[in-house]
């Protein structure tokens, strides 16, 4: 049968290797891992749809914040701002590093103020 000659499957199988697909799947794991409190393989899952790249800006930011919500509940206050402000300095989009750097700035201000 022609639809299962070696370059048929291969272009079926490339779509699904692209960043935004691979993304996707990790963001899901990852929601789905913070939903039911495991929070460590959120933080994983989310770290991966970042790597793998992306170019839905909305799901970057849910990855972003998705990834900070973790740093957070793990109480590594400090690398969730560093991850903040490594980004400012990193993302490309304008607005985005916009929104992240007033991410960072309220992180900053509720961490140093006296409880």
């Amino acid at each position: 049968f022609p639809e299962f000659q070696p370059q048929v499957l291969d272009s079926l199988r490339q779509p699904l290797e692209t960043g935004d697909a691979v993304a996707r799947f990790y963001f899901e794991m990852a929601t789905n891992y913070e939903y039911f409190r495991r929070v460590g393989e959120a933080l994983t899952s989310y770290r991966r749809a970042l790597e793998a790249g992306m170019n839905d800006i909305d799901m970057f930011h849910n990855c972003v914040l998705g990834e900070t919500r973790c740093l957070l509940a793990m109480g590594k206050n400090d690398e969730a701002l560093a991850f903040l402000r490594m980004l400012v300095d990193t993302v490309p989009h304008e607005g985005e590093r916009a929104a992240i750097a007033r991410m960072a700035d309220d992180l900053e201000k509720r961490l140093r103020r006296p409880k």
